[in-house]
């Protein structure tokens, strides 16, 4: 039996921790470059179609537009983040980009 033939489409979830689905998480970094995870943080959870191989969850491909988009599992550790370590964090990565977008104007 081909993979193809196996592939099953279902719908996951995109989080502010990553695309949830079947109880595990996804990331890849073209959805952390189009912003969706900051976006779920803000504005809320939504619905994404994909296809997966039942046989090997590793990876699961998202429905996206005119593409699709693999995405590879993530294992997300059940420790709580200090609230001032990830306020940090996420303070950094938008001074990081507020830096990258002023080169690019340059």
């Amino acid at each position: 039996m081909q993979i193809t033939e196996r592939l099953e489409v279902s719908v996951a979830y995109i989080t502010a921790k990553g695309i949830k689905f079947n109880d595990l998480y996804y990331t890849n970094g073209k959805m952390i470059q189009l912003g969706w995870f900051e976006r779920a943080l803000k504005k809320g959870e939504w619905k994404v179609p994909i296809i997966y191989d039942p046989i090997d969850v590793s990876e699961i491909y998202i429905l996206h537009l005119y593409q699709v988009i693999n995405a590879s599992a993530i294992n997300l550790s059940d420790h709580k983040i200090n609230s001032d370590i990830q306020k940090l964090y996420f303070e950094a990565v938008q001074l990081l980009k507020t830096r990258l977008k002023g080169d690019s104007k340059e």
